[in-house]
């Protein structure tokens, strides 16, 4: 028998030694996944209010399982989806950078079903169509299955956010609405009735730059004055009884503080001895509860002068939500009680979390926030705060450049 040498000894000893001693490895998703797990066993303000701890738990072993072969996207959506669980609306996560593919277009929901606003020029022709299928699978089962990674508490606010769920490929491979290697086929309905169907391509550049080259919008026949403005607070006379205020994000303006703009409205108002005050919460996703105060404490004041004189309308919706949410319900517990409320269900809720921290996370960059407080704000009212007069969206309408919630008021209410 021929004996080993001395070196050959040494060397089987060592591959032995350091494979039975081998370092696992480095494993950033993992990492990650119990930073943000971490994070909300500790500070979330109740993270099983709504889900079962084995239930969350068992999803987050699942990931933490498949995270060594996991690709960013993967991450990404399997996050969200286990953030989705907790029910929570502020608890989610959002992407810092592009790692992934973005598909150029948005739609949303109006009352005959879910219609193109935003599209790549290529395609421009189908701008304002009604959506019929993703890929043969009919809309509303698509948007039925955003429900898999969008953190929600009403509806009207999964409508909301579903579209930029769909602005994404691996969303819809993660949701089994495409395969990988599949083109997005989107089927519309056309203004004449026919079904056409087109392929939406998927871009990884997404600057500036290429959105500007690429995208177009809806244009419709006319815009009302009363429409969504870039400006954070605003505010006009819409005849010589009717003052409008639109607050569109719950934060200060740094080149016209909420003080100033305080001082514009009390000045119109003094001036304009206006019966009709109509509030805009419309496009107000929240921000700083407390900046809107001075402007409550002043339209209050008003409210108390002018008495039985004045009515106020607050025009409410499915992106009211959070601190706009807050700010609604304001209008309906203070001195202006006799306020009345116009439009969609909010997609903010009456009995919900908020007050939200966030953590970053590196691998993918994607940022988390998660609510650190509860929140009453009607006295054990749950739900969507609701409008004493609903309002239709029909497509036509919006197309036609009206404003419904305005038109409503002018035909029933002013």
């Amino acid at each position: 028998m021929k004996k080993m040498s001395f070196c050959s000894a040494i060397v089987l000893l060592l591959s032995f030694y350091l494979g039975g001693c081998s370092q696992p490895q480095p494993n950033p998703k993992l990492d990650d996944l119990n930073l943000l797990c971490e994070t909300l066993e500790t500070e979330h303000y109740d993270l099983y209010a709504n889900v079962s701890e084995e239930e969350f738990q068992d999803e987050r072993e699942k990931i933490a399982r498949q995270t060594p072969n996991m690709t960013d996207a993967e991450f990404y959506w399997s996050v969200r989806h286990l953030l989705s669980l907790v029910g929570d609306a502020h608890t989610t996560v959002y992407p810092r950078d592009y790692f992934m593919s973005v598909l150029p277009w948005n739609i949303k929901k109006f009352d005959e079903g879910w219609f193109i606003l935003i599209l790549d020029k290529a395609h421009e022709q189908y701008l304002g169509t009604r959506v019929v299928a993703i890929n043969d699978i009919p809309i509303d089962e698509v948007v039925e299955r955003t429900r898999q990674v969008v953190s929600y508490e009403a509806d009207t606010w999964l409508w909301q956010k579903a579209p930029d769920v769909l602005g994404w490929k691996e969303a819809l491979e993660y949701l089994d609405i495409v395969e990988p290697d599949e083109p997005v086929l989107v089927t519309v309905e056309t203004a004449q009735g026919a079904e056409e169907t087109f392929e939406l391509p998927a871009y990884d550049d997404w600057s500036e730059e290429k959105k500007q080259e690429i995208l177009v919008g809806f244009q419709r026949d006319s815009v009302p004055v009363t429409a969504e403005q870039d400006a954070i607070y605003w505010s006009t006379a819409l005849d010589e009884s009717t003052y409008f205020i639109q607050y569109n994000s719950c934060k200060e303006d740094p080149d016209l503080p909420m003080a100033q703009f305080v001082q514009q409205v009390e000045a119109d108002l003094e001036s304009g001895g206006y019966q009709n005050i109509i509030i805009d919460l419309r496009y107000n996703s929240g921000g700083n509860s407390e900046v809107i105060r001075p402007l409550e404490q002043t339209l209050s004041l008003y409210a108390i002068n002018a008495g039985s004189d004045v009515q106020f309308y607050i025009l409410i919706g499915g992106r009211t939500f959070s601190s706009a949410t807050i700010a609604a319900t304001d209008f309906k517990k203070t001195t202006i009680g006799n306020s009345i409320f116009v439009g969609q269900p909010t997609g903010g809720v009456l009995i919900c979390p908020g007050n939200i921290n966030t953590i970053r996370i590196e691998n993918p960059p994607f940022g988390v926030q998660y609510s650190t407080k509860f929140f009453d704000l009607l006295g054990g009212q749950e739900g969507p705060l609701m409008p004493d007069y609903t309002v239709p969206q029909p497509f036509a309408q919006y197309a036609k450049g009206e404003d419904a919630e305005i038109a409503y008021l002018y035909e029933n209410l002013l």
